[in-house]
């Protein structure tokens, strides 16, 4: 059961305390719930206090927001032309000039499309997969509602430009996929529950569910190992299986932007050195030494798992504090508990985030934490929420105090490594 307090509410139809209103709101007109506006109560009733507001869910999830997804409601013809990728996204390849999306002047090319109305409940069904957006194609006529989701990084409108007719040719009939597994089909071609458990022989990939893909792409059904794809900073785009757009859509011009192309490169290229943190691209890691692993946040029972199995890390410094870990999500309680199991030592010492004064106050006993660690004989992951800045400084610290190398040599060795900026907030300044 989740609750959410919320202080200086009102509850049980008493209106909060107002001070810039000269007292207590209250509606007027029309009765309690009447659209008629404030008034102003010439005296405050009831006693001064705080009063809060109880909301419980039995789903703890209900309370996450994706604040990169937006919802849109467009008319038939809608002039987006969608692709899909061999990571099984449905994506928004080009906007055609002067349509409905165009105007809409919201959508851009590289969002995702995550759910559509249904034309005949009008709810929000989800996109899983080829199928679904097609059904969604067939209709005519009328207004659809689309969810979208933003990329984080900026998507890499550029690479779209260079594909040519051959790049589109995934796969056509180059691997049949022959299965007893409906799960790995689109869901309107589906067999029904009722005629039995259908064998069948796929040569268009497109017609892949997610799990088809994940099959397809690694033939021994085994997925990538995380650790290959950690230290990745650039926008990688999946190749593209097929593009696809509405029957009727007409002739017209398809472009992936109302932007020139040629600044919208020259914008990519000045950030490219810029660092962000992005929590959905899981735990990211660099190695440093063979005994010193820095890197993001621990988010899953899978990364103590990597961490132990793959790395062969044995002790873990974690600086992330209480509630940043309720903010991202993510469960201590089960983390510490799945170290425990697979014999890591698992030490919490919390540093305030963007907090530079409390960095440099702690930043000596974390030197002192990870020496001890080392002198044991451990591999050590460091690591606070981002792993950008109080877990490099952390190293770099170690490296400058116990290794005697100098400041200078000992950030450019960690930031060679690891991208970071443990400068950011300054905590070195006093080293």
């Amino acid at each position: 059961m989740a609750s959410l307090h919320l202080a200086g509410c009102g509850a049980l139809g008493r209106p909060p305390r107002a001070p810039f209103w000269g007292g207590e709101p209250r509606w007027r007109g029309g009765g309690g719930g009447g659209a008629g506006g404030f008034a102003r109560r010439e005296k405050a009733r009831g006693r001064a206090g705080i009063r809060r507001v109880l909301a419980m869910s039995t789903d703890p999830s209900s309370w996450k927001m994706n604040l990169n997804e937006y919802m849109v409601t467009l008319e038939k013809p809608l002039g987006i032309r969608f692709a899909l990728s061999a990571d099984g996204k449905i994506f928004v390849h080009a906007l055609k000039r002067g349509g409905n999306a165009e105007k809409s002047r919201i959508i851009m090319v590289g969002d995702t499309l995550k759910k559509s109305s249904d034309p005949s409940g009008g709810k929000l069904v989800e996109i899983r997969d080829f199928g679904d957006t097609e059904m969604m194609m067939k209709e005519k006529m009328g207004s659809f509602s689309l969810v979208l989701e933003r990329p984080f990084s900026p998507f890499p409108v550029q690479q779209l430009q260079h594909l040519s007719e051959l790049d589109l040719l995934y796969n056509k009939g180059r691997i049949p996929v022959v299965t007893w597994n409906k799960a790995l089909l689109a869901s309107n071609l589906r067999a029904s529950e009722g005629s039995g458990n259908c064998g069948f022989v796929l040569f268009s990939s497109k017609f892949f569910s997610l799990d088809g893909w994940r099959l397809l792409s690694n033939q021994n059904g085994q997925t990538i190992p995380q650790v290959l794809q950690k230290n990745s900073t650039t926008p990688i785009m999946s190749s593209v299986v097929c593009i696809f757009s509405e029957d009727d859509s007409g002739d017209g011009d398809w472009a992936h932007g109302s932007f020139p192309i040629e600044e919208y490169i020259k914008a990519l290229d000045r950030s490219e050195g810029e660092l962000y943190y992005n929590h959905s691209l899981g735990m990211r890691y660099s190695k440093i030494t063979e005994q010193v692993y820095v890197g993001s946040c621990i988010q899953t029972d899978a990364d103590v798992d990597t961490l132990s199995s793959v790395v062969g890390v044995t002790a873990i410094l974690n600086f992330q504090g209480g509630v940043e870990s309720q903010n991202w999500g993510i469960d201590p309680n089960a983390i510490n508990e799945s170290c425990q199991q697979r014999g890591v030592l698992m030490i919490n010492y919390p540093i305030r985030d963007s907090d530079s004064f409390d960095m440099r106050k702690k930043l000596p006993f974390c030197v002192g934490l990870l020496l001890r660690l080392l002198k044991k004989n451990h591999r050590v992951y460091i690591t606070c929420t981002t792993g950008l800045d109080r877990s490099p400084a952390c190293v770099i610290a170690y490296l400058h105090w116990i290794t005697d190398t100098s400041l200078h040599a000992a950030y450019n060795f960690v930031t060679g490594l690891h991208p970071c900026s443990p400068d950011r907030f300054s905590p070195l300044i006093l080293l």
